[in-house]
């Protein structure tokens, strides 16, 4: 993982579903949030034409507590989406 509190194992399978902008990553075995946890990616853009991701996942079996999982995934997934707003302003992609 990116976000600094360590590399653990994620293995998952995408789905993409291009039509509702968004794609389903559902967890393998050996996955730090458990086999069959489930994390949404939604991209969507607001009335002012700035792009938002929403993030919503659902562990079955972690493996760590929920607490330090929302609160690293609220920094992960925060960066990342900060990160890629400022990729597609510097590739000619977003405003």
């Amino acid at each position: 993982m990116p976000w600094g509190w360590g590399r653990q194992n994620a293995p998952v399978l995408f789905y993409p579903y291009e039509s509702q902008n968004m794609f389903l990553a559902i967890a393998k075995p050996g996955h730090f949030e458990g086999e069959g946890a489930e994390a949404a990616f939604r991209f969507a853009t607001d009335a002012n034409g700035f792009l938002h991701l929403h993030v919503t996942a659902y562990g079955s079996h972690p493996s760590i507590p929920d607490a330090v999982a929302k609160a690293g995934a609220y920094a992960g997934w925060g960066t990342f989406a900060g990160d890629l707003g400022t990729n597609l302003v510097r590739d000619g992609l977003g405003s």
